[in-house]
């Protein structure tokens, strides 16, 4: 992946254009983050409602990639679920600068 990331403490997001008429997601939640699956589960439905909830269809889809870094502890479940927010509402809007070399987009 080539593009920038978008870096919060728990988690980084890259965001690649596709020819699609969708927007996709991917979840990267590996064994480092929870040994319990449990757990590892529970962020990805996170994830996945707050992206359903938020993406809204444009002329321009990306597929987003959710690298998890750690886990949040339960006082920070709601600061984790606003950048996820604040990440695809931003998705959402027009972008800003083309890669031609690389076919990436830049905010």
């Amino acid at each position: 992946m080539k593009s920038k990331p978008f870096v919060v403490k728990w988690y980084k997001i890259y965001k690649i254009p596709n020819t699609l008429n969708n927007d996709r997601l991917g979840l990267i939640v590996s064994k480092k983050i929870s040994t319990n699956s449990v757990n590892r589960n529970f962020l990805k439905r996170v994830v996945r409602e707050e992206f359903r909830r938020t993406i809204n269809s444009s002329e321009k889809f990306s597929d987003i990639v959710v690298q998890m870094r750690r886990y949040p502890l339960k006082h920070e479940l709601d600061e984790f679920k606003a950048g996820l927010v604040l990440f695809f509402k931003k998705n959402a809007q027009s972008f800003d600068k083309i890669d031609e070399k690389n076919n990436y987009f830049f905010n």
